[in-house]
C-alpha cells in the first residue's frame, strides 16, 4: 500500500512538473505573438506567467518595455540577463543592447 502511494505521488509530481513547463512555454509563445502584434501590455501579462527564470521570457519582457519607451525597465532586464546568463543566446543579445 505504501509503495502504491509513493508511486502515485511520484507520478503526480512528474506530471505537474511537465505541465508547468508547458504552461511556461505557452506563455512565451503567446507573449511573442502579442509582441509581434504590438500589444506590449498583453505580451507582458502573458510573459509574467513564464516566471522569472525563463531567459526567453526575460528578453521578450525587455523588448516590450523598450518598445513602450520604458528604457529603465528594459535596461534592468537586459542587465540581469547579461550578468546572470552571459553565455546564453539571450545573454549575448542583452550584452549587445547594453553597449
Amino acid at each position: 500500500m505504501r509503495l502504491t502511494y509513493l508511486l502515485s505521488a511520484a507520478i503526480a509530481v512528474t506530471l505537474f512538473s511537465s505541465c508547468g513547463g508547458m504552461i511556461k512555454k505557452g506563455a512565451v509563445i503567446s507573449g511573442q505573438k502579442y509582441y509581434d502584434q504590438g500589444s506590449y501590455d498583453k505580451a507582458l501579462r502573458q510573459l509574467a506567467l513564464a516566471g522569472s527564470d525563463n531567459n526567453e521570457a526575460m528578453l521578450l519582457k525587455a523588448r516590450c518595455h523598450e518598445a513602450k519607451g520604458e528604457k529603465d525597465l528594459a535596461r534592468g532586464y537586459y542587465t540581469v540577463l547579461a550578468k546572470q546568463h552571459p553565455d546564453s543566446a539571450e545573454g549575448i543579445v542583452a550584452q549587445q543592447k547594453l553597449r
